[in-house]
């Protein structure tokens, strides 16, 4: 069976809600956009490996009691790349799926194509895909985290250290820029190293990736490589967001 027109209530999708403030912009918009179609529930799939991070995502939207009326939510436990094996759960509805991934999440990992890809076999041909991504600068500028150029060469990055157990009171956390790194040309990436001493000797651990795009490389990758159709796009400052058909 085909999924219904887009004027119907969509199914919104997203990949890794963060602390769900862009998801509520996201959900306003869709309620908007649709309250001269349906009255129709829209239904709120937040995907994500931590039950935290779900559970941080949905009480934000559940602050606002305009978008909570009417909106059905079914946090799903589970990693990006294993998202067409959630196809059933999606298509459980005829409503078109709206998939959402922003932060430049993609920008983090090592290989955008593999789990593009897999994100693509999650959708069917009228669903949509929202992209954020992060440019490089147009000039040779150093990268540079939240705005401050200076972190390139050390830099303390409370919320991963966190997560590796570094504690507080030990900088260990320090960024390098790289190329050659994304299998996008031209991408500019820094990578987040942890400093460890083990018996005597330092050690690097790789923590993260952080990939700043060329725009024009990231366009014909997306098109000439993935296969996707650009619906829209819109720049605001270093952010690009795609909206996506495959």
């Amino acid at each position: 069976m085909e999924k219904n027109s887009p004027k119907e209530a969509p199914d919104f999708i997203s990949l890794g809600p963060g602390n769900g403030k862009k998801d509520r912009i996201i959900l306003k918009s869709l309620k908007k956009a649709i309250q001269n179609f349906t009255n129709e529930n829209i239904y709120y799939y937040p995907l994500d490996v931590s039950n935290k991070m779900l559970a941080q995502a949905i009480k934000t939207i559940r602050c606002e009691k305009d978008i909570e009326k009417g909106l059905l939510i079914k946090a799903v436990i589970g990693d990006f790349y294993d998202l067409p094996d959630f196809k059933e759960l999606f298509d459980n509805r005829l409503n078109y799926n709206l998939f959402s991934f922003l932060g430049n999440t993609l920008g983090n990992v090592e290989n955008e194509r593999t789990l593009l890809n897999r994100i693509k076999k999650g959708m069917d041909e009228v669903d949509s895909l929202l992209l954020e991504v992060r440019l490089a600068p147009e000039s040779e500028v150093e990268l540079s985290i939240g705005g401050n150029k200076q972190v390139r060469n050390r830099f303390y990055y409370e919320p991963i250290a966190r997560a590796y157990g570094i504690p507080s009171s030990k900088p260990k956390v320090f960024y390098e820029e790289h190329t050659n790194l994304s299998v996008i040309n031209k991408t500019r990436t820094l990578v987040g190293f942890c400093r460890e001493s083990i018996q005597g000797k330092e050690k690097l651990q790789k923590l993260t990736y952080i990939h700043h795009y060329d725009k024009k490389e990231f366009v014909s990758f997306l098109r000439d490589d993935m296969k996707f159709k650009i619906i829209e796009s819109f720049t605001n400052d270093e952010i690009i967001y795609f909206l996506l058909k495959k």
